[in-house]
């Protein structure tokens, strides 16, 4: 969900868990907005470069929503709670925090478990130097069975 030139997701008054889940919303004017919306569940998601407007997530006056294992990545600011009783535990903040992670807005939320990686993101292998010279000369013992043939 991109580049939309308000909102990527929006829900109004809606509550009973809604699910937003598995979507990668990037590059809108807000990631995702809840106004007056309850029993939300946000799971899951990768929230990035949403700064247009305003922020990641925001939640106008909505509560009892959670808020749970997202990647929220360079959003301007990542997140807005003027809602109650959310729960905003371990997602992954760009740039990481060192210990609780606060949420802007009236609610005084936080996120208390801060995740240390973002696991939703693709990952990019790593190979040791071990790896790389046993690789090497893997190449090279079959680029020599391969002279030989001929």
């Amino acid at each position: 969900i991109s580049f939309n030139d308000i909102n990527g997701i929006e829900l109004h008054r809606s509550s009973d868990s809604i699910i937003i889940e598995n979507n990668r919303i990037t590059s809108n004017g807000n990631g995702i907005v809840l106004y007056e919306s309850n029993y939300t569940r946000i799971l899951g998601n990768i929230i990035e470069d949403n700064s247009v407007f305003d922020t990641g997530v925001h939640i106008f006056s909505g509560s009892y929503n959670m808020i749970h294992e997202n990647c929220l990545i360079n959003n301007e600011p990542q997140a807005y709670d003027d809602g109650a009783n959310n729960n905003w535990d371990r997602n992954y903040w760009n740039p990481p925090p060192s210990a609780d992670y606060t949420i802007l807005g009236s609610a005084g939320s936080k996120d208390n478990d801060p995740l240390p990686t973002c696991s939703l993101l693709p990952k990019v292998p790593v190979i040791s130097i071990q790896g790389f010279f046993t690789l090497a000369g893997m190449i090279a013992l079959v680029a020599m069975l391969m002279l030989r043939r001929r």
